[in-house]
């Protein structure tokens, strides 16, 4: 199933989601199958029986008595299974011939001017042959959501990904009540001894709490990009600041890579370590370690470190945005939490909105260029648990690093672009008077101006061609999708 879903196994570089379609709904047969892989598989409620939710489909198993191998295969199972649904909305299967179809092409009073099929292609179907194909995706993640036996992080996983699906489908309400399901999840999840680690009504971590899971992490940073997406940069703002608060303060991660010894010894290589790696080639290959929880407290990795260049540039986007809705000197916790206003603004100076945007954006493009370099020294194997989580890492900080180089080269053209518009109203006689010598419109700080952004674009052009050839090192030339909340 992860060949399915990995794009370069097709023949056009895209995902076959009809096929994936086919092998989801295999596997969930079998695994729920009482006579074959759903042995004792137990009812999701005390009363014996399941329960059919309007919209949302039947509620989960119990899996408590499964293997933790297959609990984690049947959570991605569903998962997929839902991301099949959310790319296949709306078609249908034509139960004479078992062959799925997309809704344009059905032939019936519903659908008047059916789209003609490909040379080659199956006959269109009639609409009385015709049943829906899967099930709507949120059915799946409130199957994942009701099942007994599924940890913290697997909940909060379908729950946030629920909440992605109705903000696509533009349900800003529902996707807000997921957003705060996962993060009534991940508090809950909490000894009972720690209290008050995130605000209920604003989702804002607090200060000092020293109980900071990556739950939390997951669950606030996917709340206040909620936010972000539907405008709500006021809501947004504080959640994004105080993650960051929180990252910097976390304790800085023990584990080691395993080294691979010296390469002097690699090299003598004697011919009975030779057929014992090849044995071992033949040996089946161990199942993946085991994934946690979730509900452990966090570390300083350098994927921690990664993330944290992924919401600074997601600060800077919220400040970048706000320049239209704010003053030009931009405060925006002018009534409320006061304790973020130095963490904002480290130099204590007067900057518009925009500036700030852009500063932060420059020191994400920086720390994720860091990050990204570190991890091919020996100075970052105390910061990356194993060598899977180091390609993960690698992955993530290149998507990051890509995704606030976009975001800078943005702002720059956005600010030349109002630079000429202040350049065309200057040439209106009516704003000449307003000040020639060191007015806000004189010929003095226009030049000072233009001179800036031109400097400012030399100096995007140039850091973009030394990340170019970066990412092109580290075999990650795929876009990011860490970043962009506002500028898609």
């Amino acid at each position: 199933m992860r060949v399915l879903e990995d794009p370069t196994s097709g023949d056009f570089g895209t995902i076959d989601w009809t096929a994936l379609g086919r092998a989801c709904r295999e596997l969930l047969l079998r695994l729920e199958d009482p006579k074959i892989d759903g042995t004792d598989l137990g009812p999701g409620f005390d009363d014996g029986g399941d329960l059919y939710i309007q919209g949302a489909g039947r509620t989960g198993h119990n899996v408590s008595s499964k293997s933790e191998p297959w609990r984690r295969g049947y959570h991605y199972c569903l998962m997929s299974a839902a991301r099949v649904a959310e790319n296949r909305e709306g078609w249908v299967r034509d139960i004479s011939r078992d062959i799925l179809f997309p809704p344009g092409a059905v032939i019936g009073p519903s659908n008047p001017r059916p789209s003609p099929m490909p040379y080659g292609a199956p006959a269109a179907p009639l609409e009385e042959n015709c049943e829906p194909a899967f099930e709507l995706p949120q059915s799946y993640y409130m199957k994942i959501l009701t099942t007994q036996g599924f940890d913290s992080h697997q909940r909060i996983e379908a729950a946030l990904a629920c909440a992605d699906w109705f903000d696509f489908k533009g349900l800003a309400s529902d996707a807000e009540n997921m957003n705060d399901l996962a993060l009534e999840i991940a508090v809950s999840a909490l000894p009972l001894s720690v209290h008050e680690v995130v605000h209920t009504r604003t989702g804002v971590i607090n200060e000092g709490c020293d109980c900071i899971t990556p739950n939390i992490l997951l669950a606030t940073t996917s709340l206040a990009t909620h936010h972000a997406r539907n405008g709500n940069l006021s809501a947004a703002l504080p959640i994004f600041l105080s993650i960051l608060r929180a990252q910097r303060k976390l304790r800085p991660s023990t584990f080691m890579v395993p080294e691979d010894g010296p390469k002097e010894k690699r090299e003598n290589v004697s011919m009975f370590s030779s057929l014992r790696s090849f044995f071992d080639v033949l040996k089946e290959s161990e199942y993946p370690a085991l994934s946690t929880s979730g509900d452990q407290p966090a570390t300083r990795t350098a994927k921690m470190i990664c993330e944290e260049s992924a919401i600074m540039t997601h600060i800077g986007e919220v400040l970048f945005a706000s320049s239209a809705t704010t003053s030009r000197s931009f405060s925006p916790f002018q009534s409320s939490n006061h304790s973020f206003l130095s963490f904002l603004n480290t130099d204590n100076r007067t900057f518009s909105a925009r500036e700030l945007g852009l500063s932060w954006t420059r020191s994400a493009v920086s720390q994720a260029e860091e990050t990204l370099l570190s991890l091919s020294s020996s100075a970052s194997s105390n910061t990356v648990t194993s060598r899977e989580d180091e390609i993960q890492t690698r992955a993530s900080c290149t998507e990051c690093l890509h995704a606030s180089m976009e975001n800078w080269q943005k702002m720059v053209s956005k600010l030349q672009e109002a630079e000429n518009l202040e350049r065309m109203k200057y040439q209106d006689s009516q704003y000449k008077r307003s000040g020639w010598f060191w007015g806000p419109l004189s010929p003095i700080r226009r030049s000072l101006a233009e001179e800036r952004w031109k400097q400012e674009e030399k100096l995007v052009q140039e850091r973009a061609e030394e990340i170019k050839k970066l990412i092109r090192i580290e075999g990650y030339a795929r876009p990011g999708q860490s970043g962009w909340i506002l500028f898609q």
